[in-house]
């Protein structure tokens, strides 16, 4: 992961606790996670990684290895499923604190 090591190691063993302790990733899923991760370190710019996405899969077929870039539509894919995985967290999170006028108001410096 080159610069961005330092941020996505951390992510990736996150995603590996809540999402497949109990084993290895499938291809798809594992694409999803890196898909993820790869936005992260791009959105806090770690060492100045930027876009666009570029992900390589290397997968066994028929007894022997095989390598295929992933096109800009299934990054894509990933990322609106990243999306929609960061909703369903956010969700979560409100569902769990319950009604949000309890909630105490901190004032902003300004």
């Amino acid at each position: 992961m080159g610069s961005g090591q330092l941020i996505v190691d951390p992510f990736l063993g996150l995603f590996r606790k809540v999402f497949w302790n109990d084993g290895l990733p499938s291809r798809q899923d594992a694409t999803f996670a890196v898909t993820w991760a790869i936005q992260m370190t791009i959105d806090l710019n770690a060492g100045g990684v930027n876009g666009p996405i570029s992900i390589a899969t290397l997968f066994q077929k028929k007894g022997h290895y095989e390598a295929a870039m992933l096109t800009d539509d299934e990054i894509n894919d990933h990322l609106a499923n990243v999306d929609g995985m960061i909703e369903h967290i956010r969700n979560y999170g409100k569902e769990q604190r319950g009604d949000s006028s309890d909630a105490v108001e901190i004032p902003v410096p300004q």
